[in-house]
């Protein structure tokens, strides 16, 4: 049986195109995304590695634009703390961001969202008000995966 034609096989992934699917089974047997184009097709896709990618995923013809996003700077680090801390109800002007952002260097926003949080359910469970010490805590407790 041709691996295109197999469902639910772990290798695949599926692709909706025009309201079809399409089954991209491996490596050797990706099919033109743009065969039988009629229509423009705008598609964003994201990846850690792309020097890992195949080659026939990311030539020229395929794709038009790679764009390269780094992690947040340090000055960047603060302004995403800043927003978390706003969202949650909290004054980012009661607590010290910048320490925090030094000490998440690495951080990816959500990885930032996920420090905001998790110093917020410290704090209601040691009955208390949000502090700096609760943020640097969950912030040290937090692995970055990058």
């Amino acid at each position: 049986m041709d691996r295109r034609n197999r469902k639910g096989n772990v290798g695949n992934g599926i692709f909706r195109k025009f309201g079809r699917r399409h089954d991209l089974a491996g490596v050797g047997d990706i099919p033109y995304l743009d065969a039988g184009k009629t229509k423009p097709v705008f598609v964003v896709a994201t990846a850690n590695d792309i020097s890992k990618s195949p080659p026939e995923l990311v030539r020229k013809v395929r794709v038009d634009e790679i764009f390269f996003v780094d992690l947040p700077t340090e000055k960047e680090r603060e302004e995403i703390i800043k927003i978390h801390l706003h969202k949650k109800g909290r004054e980012p002007t009661d607590y010290n961001v910048s320490d925090l952002a030094k000490a998440s260097k690495g951080y990816s926003g959500a990885e930032l969202e996920g420090v905001v949080k998790e110093a917020l359910f410290q704090s209601y469970d040691l009955g208390r008000a949000l502090k700096d010490e609760d943020l640097l805590d969950a912030c040290s407790k937090t692995f970055p995966l990058a």
